[in-house]
């Protein structure tokens, strides 16, 4: 059965901070109500709605202009270069995992951009890079701003 909720921020796939959405009741009691995303539409929080939007609106602009300067800070890094070392046959010992690409990437913006390695994925490579070459990485910053970042795996 359908929930009617009131976004407290934005949800990709679903809409932005202050918008009315309809979502399955599991889903808005399970995900988005005890995360602190929505609110039930109930006449309280309607009538809290239209005394807040502008507020809820600015935030949300606050934090896509904050995703934006993090895309800008990781495009900015050019190529990502790791070293790995390498067995006889040209595997790595090892994966590059998304881990060690948000720790190497904290490292070479000297602290600036911190990302969790939940929100990167290695395109083609959903359980992490096992051999030498060049690949893409996606990174997900929230409210649908995603950057790219270019890899390099060399041996090391």
């Amino acid at each position: 059965m359908p929930v009617k909720i009131i976004l407290k921020e934005d949800v990709d796939c679903l809409g932005k901070a202050g918008e009315l959405a309809n979502v399955k009741s599991g889903y808005a009691r399970n995900y988005l109500l005890p995360k602190g995303l929505a609110v039930v539409a109930s006449l309280q929080n309607l009538i809290w709605l239209k005394e807040h939007r502008a507020k809820l609106e600015q935030e949300a602009n606050e934090k896509r202009k904050v995703y934006q300067d993090q895309k800008a800070l990781l495009e900015s890094l050019g190529e990502i270069q790791l070293k790995a070392a390498v067995g006889p046959t040209g595997q790595l010992f090892g994966r590059i995992t998304t881990q060690i690409l948000s720790e190497e990437i904290n490292k070479l913006s000297d602290g600036k951009l911190v990302l969790a390695h939940k929100n990167i994925s290695i395109q083609g490579r959903p359980h992490g890079i096992d051999e030498l070459g060049n690949y893409t990485a996606i990174i997900a910053f929230g409210s649908g701003i995603k950057g790219q970042a270019n890899l390099m795996i060399v041996e090391g």
